[in-house]
């Protein structure tokens, strides 16, 4: 490879590195806060009534604000004194995730959106783990100079980017499905958007917040590092021999004939025999 294709090489995985780099920090924030969801509750569409008992038992916990991550939910506003009181409350002001309840005599719909919600966290982990190992094989391509497996990294991080697409299309399948579809109303359990009041209804609204943002970036940012690594290894390549083109067919020879008018076929001529004297 001349100086310039390996020039090249160099920087596009220079560039691979610096945005693994990113993209592996940015997903693994995306995963480990808790604002992937964000349910704001304004309590003061509420009754007066009602206002008084949310405040303690099961309910209590969708009747305020809330944010919702990957593994827990917390409450950190003020009014959340039915915490102080709360069965499994972490860290004061936070619950695991809502989806780890058990499912028996739960619906369909119950135990789907836990399966969803389960495969995102899976794909989710999985595919920051595999962010990292191809960015330690792109450092490691980059300190030793190995420029010829440069194709591994690359398809490591591609396959580290289906999975965290794959995650995020999962999030809001559960997501959908929580919202639409889930009606039960088991004991001691919540009970989702489709089994409050109207009046809760009304006065909650969900939005995707910074986490949900986080990981959509880090998924961009693994595109951009599979891309680069995928042009050095394509500058890695050998380029496929030129096809020749087939040489031209040999004249054939025919020995010189001799035509007689009186005859109809034609015969070769002797050859002609010189002496010397």
């Amino acid at each position: 490879m001349n100086n310039r294709g390996c020039n090249k090489v160099e920087a596009c995985l220079t560039v691979a590195n610096i945005f693994g780099v990113f993209a592996i920090v940015i997903t693994a924030a995306a995963i480990g806060t808790d604002r992937w969801l964000v349910f704001t509750v304004d309590r003061s569409q509420l009754s007066t009534a009602t206002q008084v008992a949310s405040k303690e038992g099961i309910k209590a916990r969708y009747y305020h604000s809330r944010q919702r991550g990957m593994f827990r939910e917390c409450y950190p506003g003020n009014d959340t004194a039915f915490l102080d009181s709360a069965n499994g409350v972490l860290d004061k002001n936070c619950f695991s995730a809502l989806f780890a309840d058990n499912p028996d005599g739960a619906s369909g719909d119950y135990r789907m959106m836990q399966g969803l919600f389960t495969a995102f966290m899976v794909m989710f982990l999985v595919g920051e783990l595999t962010l990292v190992i191809a960015y330690i094989i792109g450092l490691c391509l980059c300190v030793g100079r190995m420029y010829s497996k440069a194709w591994v990294a690359a398809m490591l991080t591609f396959i580290a980017a289906f999975l965290i697409a794959l995650g995020l299309a999962l999030f809001h399948g559960s997501v959908h499905v929580e919202r639409e579809n889930v009606r039960d109303k088991l004991t001691d359990r919540q009970q989702y958007y489709q089994s409050w009041p109207t009046e809760l209804q009304n006065s909650t609204k969900m939005a995707f917040k910074e986490s949900y943002i986080a990981a959509w970036v880090g998924f961009v940012l693994i595109l951009v590092t599979c891309f680069c690594y995928g042009i050095a290894a394509r500058l890695l390549t050998p380029p496929k021999p030129k096809s020749k083109a087939p040489p031209p067919p040999e004249a054939s020879y025919y020995p010189q004939q001799v035509v007689y008018p009186t005859q109809q076929a034609s015969y070769p001529q002797a050859p002609v025999v010189y002496y010397l004297e």
